[in-house]
């Protein structure tokens, strides 16, 4: 089985088409010799942070995919000599190895020489433990535990490095930071009322393009390159865009505090599109800033015949990348499937339609293949990076849940 994955070319300067076709499709592969390139193109590193299950590599003028090998620092090195595709998967869990995240970057050297991807692991080298007192939040590495009793316990899975702990009770931030942790290691009990705290400081902001039947949210969080802390949980913003925010006094020049506002429409139509609109931002609590949500993006109409999902939009917002997003989930067992457009890809692509041949990969499982009467999630997304902030704009779709087939009555 081969995925593809199609789309109008939208190039810069010239002007766009009425749609834009997005499609996932599975066909048998098509095994072809390769050649090689005619000079020695630019080497372009793949990074992944924990080792994948495969990587693969296609350029877009060449149907064939190559598997790719690990170098002795576990990156994988490949040579494009134009747009080129590259797949990795990732396996989430030793428990469930047929839930798994794949995703195809489409991209061109112009986009830089590195693809840098995150794969998740859950295995660890060490756990950190500690009691806490009263009731609140903490926050160690990428995970948190919550606590609803008076005394309550955090256990969590780390490895080696340096660490800040977080604990957030209220409007309130106890901060311990550079927690060098080479083994298994327990914090014991720890009193909040001890301890260094700052007190959350209240930010409003100034925002813009919001229309008249979204739902509006306002959060914010702190990352300090070794820890992410929720500041504000996600709150509706009816009373206006308010957050909390660490004061600065407490802050080191590397540390980041985002605000995240959002407008929302879920359910809408006759297939209850969920449609969404966000800005990230990174916020300076003496210098509150202005911010406004990108525009929306299409309508967009999903459509799957078989094992070919094809999202067409009429309209895209001003982006940086594209990304067609099929998940499903069934039991504890997740699948991701993704493919991620470039902006300079879709400039440079010579051809009308890209290729996303996901079982005619090397190595590739069938188990990682989307069972068809498991409930799907189709989403479509674009983002924007811009300096020291990231616009988001997307649709998604659910599918009517499969109901199990009743017995069969009897004449």
């Amino acid at each position: 089985m081969t995925g593809y994955l199609t789309t109008t070319v939208v190039r810069r300067g010239a002007q766009r088409p009425p749609l834009l076709s997005l499609a996932l499709l599975l066909v048998p592969p098509v095994i072809a010799g390769g050649c090689d390139p005619p000079s020695e193109p630019a080497v372009v590193v793949i990074e992944p942070s924990n080792p994948p299950a495969l990587v693969a590599f296609r350029e877009e003028a060449d149907p064939q995919w190559k598997a790719v090998i690990a170098e002795r620092d576990g990156t994988f090195r490949v040579r494009p000599a134009g747009p080129y595709h590259v797949v990795i998967a990732c396996e989430w869990s030793a428990v469930h190895p047929s839930s798994v995240w794949i995703m195809e970057y489409a991209r061109t050297p112009e986009d830089g020489p590195s693809v840098k991807h995150e794969c998740v692991r859950d295995t660890y080298d060490f756990n950190v433990r500690g009691q806490v007192g009263p009731p609140g939040v903490a926050y160690f590495g990428t995970t948190s535990r919550a606590g609803y009793d008076p005394q309550w316990g955090f256990d969590f899975p780390v490895v080696a490095g340096s660490y800040d702990l977080f604990i957030r009770v209220d409007a309130q931030l106890a901060i311990r930071r550079d927690l060098a942790i080479s083994a298994y290691t327990d914090l014991g009990p720890i009193d909040f009322t001890l301890e260094d705290t700052v007190t959350l400081v209240p930010v409003t902001f100034r925002v813009s393009n919001q229309q008249p039947d979204e739902i509006a949210k306002v959060g914010s969080h702190l990352d300090t390159g070794s820890t992410t802390a929720v500041l504000q949980e996600p709150m509706t913003a009816a009373t206006g865009w308010t957050s909390m925010f660490v004061p600065e006094s407490a802050l080191r020049a590397t540390d980041r505090q985002i605000a995240t506002v959002s407008a929302s429409r879920i359910g809408v139509g006759p297939k209850h599109q969920s449609y969404r609109r966000s800005s990230a931002r990174d916020v300076r609590v003496s210098d509150p800033p202005s911010l406004a949500l990108p525009e929306p993006l299409g309508p967009v109409t999903f459509e799957k015949v078989g094992d070919r999902l094809t999202a067409t939009v009429s309209l895209l917002p001003e982006h940086d990348e594209v990304t067609l997003r099929w998940t499903t989930e069934s039991g504890g067992v997740g699948k991701d499937h993704r493919i991620e457009l470039s902006r300079a890809f879709l400039d440079a692509a010579t051809a009308s339609s890209i290729a996303l041949e996901l079982a005619g990969i090397p190595s590739f499982r069938d188990e990682w293949r989307h069972a068809p009467e498991v409930q799907q999630r189709y989403e479509l997304f674009t983002n924007r990076r811009l300096p020291g902030e990231l616009e988001s704009s997307s649709v998604s779709e659910l599918t009517p849940r499969v109901l199990p087939a009743g017995p069969t009555p009897r004449p």
